[in-house]
């Protein structure tokens, strides 16, 4: 079985025995219906990596704006383009 693998940069492909596979080389492997390929491989971990990039969605209750005040429930941080946005709301 073919393994791809980011070693510092590099790709590399390792011949894998199946039972050797960590849950995490199986299911990068083994789609629902099929055996992945290298490139297809490839693919599945650059879409697990930018999805671990991609920071969590801001609780929608972590401000509000009411009339003339800005809110905040708990811990958050703004831009200055988001800040100026608040304001204009104000």
């Amino acid at each position: 079985m073919e393994l791809l693998i980011n070693n510092n940069g590099t790709w590399e492909v390792l011949k894998a025995n199946v039972e050797n596979l960590t849950p995490d080389q199986a299911s990068q492997i083994f789609a629902a219906n099929h055996v992945r390929d290298c490139a297809e491989q490839r693919a599945y971990i650059e879409d697990r990596l930018s999805k671990k990039a991609t920071p969590p969605a801001r609780n929608a209750n972590a401000f509000v704006v009411e009339r003339h005040k800005l809110i905040v429930n708990e811990p958050c941080s703004f831009t200055k383009s988001q800040l100026v946005k608040l304001v204009r709301q104000m």
